[in-house]
């Protein structure tokens, strides 16, 4: 299902959800992610079309430390035009390759 976001950071900003409860990303089966993946750049293509905007956000947050606030599994699709007023808190920091190693490993040992 899609549908407007009830709080819109921007004009246009609208959810994509599947009907089944899933609180997160890591709950749901594979193939039904896939299923919703696949309804995402079709949709988003119709909500920047529909109010003119160049670029969209396609945000998942995945727990209340990534800042989701309502538990059941959605995207966000965000129309984007220049100077408007969204903005996304991200403070990039430094990739030391040694760490990176290392964490490759520690992800690859997790798969």
């Amino acid at each position: 299902m899609s549908f407007l976001d009830v709080g819109p950071v921007a004009v246009g900003h609208t959810l994509i959800i599947p009907k089944a409860h899933y609180k997160n990303v890591f709950d749901i089966p594979s193939d039904l992610l896939a299923a919703l993946g696949s309804r995402l750049p079709v949709l988003a293509r119709a909500v920047v079309a529909a109010v003119d905007a160049p670029a969209c956000h396609i945000l998942l947050n995945n727990g209340s430390e990534a800042m989701q606030s309502v538990f059941h599994l959605h995207y966000h699709i965000i129309p984007r035009k220049n100077g408007d007023a969204f903005h996304v808190p991200w403070h990039p920091n430094k990739l030391e390759s040694g760490n990176g190693n290392q964490l490759m490993a520690k992800i690859k040992a997790a798969l």
